[in-house]
């Protein structure tokens, strides 16, 4: 899926989760911001415009500059106590350092009865979605560069910034990985949510109809075997998750989710 039709995507599953004022945690230059709002949607973004990859002068100045978006400092969100119904993140948790931390500020600015929804890979994946080079996140530093290195001279792997050399990109890839990803478990991830009371339910299901809106005869067999349409998608994309607290949330419009 091109970037601009994820956006529209997540920005779809926010307004079909929740109404209300809508948070996106790590959220880039706005774009799912922007699409919400422009939609009608009372929404807001948050970022640490991080080294990996620093937004904070880019399209988003505007929202930045009108406290629609704001940066985090410290780890802290800053809004006050139970602002937000739903708090969504998209391909994000696995760039945050302090998972309990950031789990823990958004319990706190998400009202009580708040939803959150994250897309994010584990560590279970079998693509790393940044490299796109098999099982790359799971191989020792000291031996990454010449795995991606082997890879990139087979044609395979990608990057944001176009480098042309196979050695400098492996090595470039392997110390971003490094610094910037920490791939988790899927119960690693899920157990800090529930210390802070929520119960998640998977949503992959969602994401792949989405991805198959075009596609009748696809769209019948993941309506027909979800279990194996959700393992898939976790292993070959990323988990989609909803999480609420003390409830596990009606899932029902799952067909409405054509753009």
């Amino acid at each position: 899926m091109a970037l601009e039709a994820y956006h529209r995507y997540i920005a779809h599953r926010a307004s079909e989760l929740a109404s209300g004022a809508i948070l996106d945690f790590g959220c880039g230059h706005g774009n799912v911001v922007g699409l919400l709002r422009s939609w009608g949607c009372d929404a807001y973004g948050v970022d640490v415009f991080w080294g990996g990859m620093d937004w904070s002068e880019g399209p988003e100045r505007q929202f930045l500059d009108e406290g629609i978006i704001r940066e985090i400092k410290n780890g802290c969100i800053p809004f006050e106590d139970d602002t937000f119904d739903l708090i969504v993140s998209a391909q994000v948790l696995e760039h945050v350092d302090n998972l309990a931390q950031a789990i823990g500020e958004m319990a706190r600015v998400l009202k009580p009865e708040g939803v959150m929804y994250h897309e994010y890979p584990t560590r279970d994946i079998w693509l790393e979605p940044h490299s796109r080079v098999p099982f790359s996140h799971r191989i020792p530093l000291k031996y990454r560069t010449t795995y991606l290195e082997t890879w990139r001279r087979l044609g395979v792997g990608r990057h944001p910034l176009h480098i042309e050399d196979p050695h400098e990109w492996a090595a470039w890839g392997a110390e971003w990985m490094e610094r910037y990803c920490s791939y988790r478990s899927r119960e690693t991830i899920e157990t800090v949510m529930a210390d802070y009371g929520f119960v998640i339910t998977h949503d992959e299901v969602s994401n792949c109809l989405y991805r198959t809106s075009s596609r009748a005869v696809l769209r019948g067999v993941i309506a027909a075997l979800p279990k194996l349409a959700s393992a898939s998608y976790q292993r070959l994309g990323s988990d989609c998750v909803i999480a609420t607290r003390g409830a596990r949330p009606l899932l029902g419009k799952e067909a409405t989710l054509i753009a």
